[in-house]
């Protein structure tokens, strides 16, 4: 089968999103990654990824002018979880994901403990 240039395999979005494969396979699990699934292979297409790296380079330069967590809910609703369990309250929204990434790793890794028993 000829691939097309407009769909790329998990290996590939994942060098453009400068993240894991896994990770792309798990945003296309989650539903924070649009993909088509041919068989068993997932593909993303290449607009959605340039839209998120479009996305990307946005908060970037929302983050270098210093846009307050006042402006932005999500950032606002962690530095208030974070702020009750005592920690600082997260600066840009790349601290808000490795955030997110982290408890994703944390509830997996507890989820294969508990299948291990």
């Amino acid at each position: 089968m000829t691939e097309s240039p407009n769909l790329l395999d998990i290996d590939t979005a994942a060098r453009h999103l400068s993240c894991t494969p896994e990770t792309v396979r798990r945003m296309l699990r989650r539903g924070e990654l649009r993909g088509v699934k041919l068989g068993r292979l997932w593909r993303v297409p290449l607009e959605v990824i340039r839209r998120m790296e479009a996305r990307a380079l946005s908060d970037e330069t929302s983050a270098s002018t210093q846009e307050s967590a006042a402006d932005n809910p999500l950032a606002r609703a962690l530095a208030m979880v974070q702020e009750r369990d005592g920690a600082t309250p997260a600066k840009t929204m790349r601290e808000v994901s490795a955030a997110e990434e982290i408890s994703a790793m944390r509830d997996e890794r507890l989820a294969e403990l508990c299948h291990e028993r």
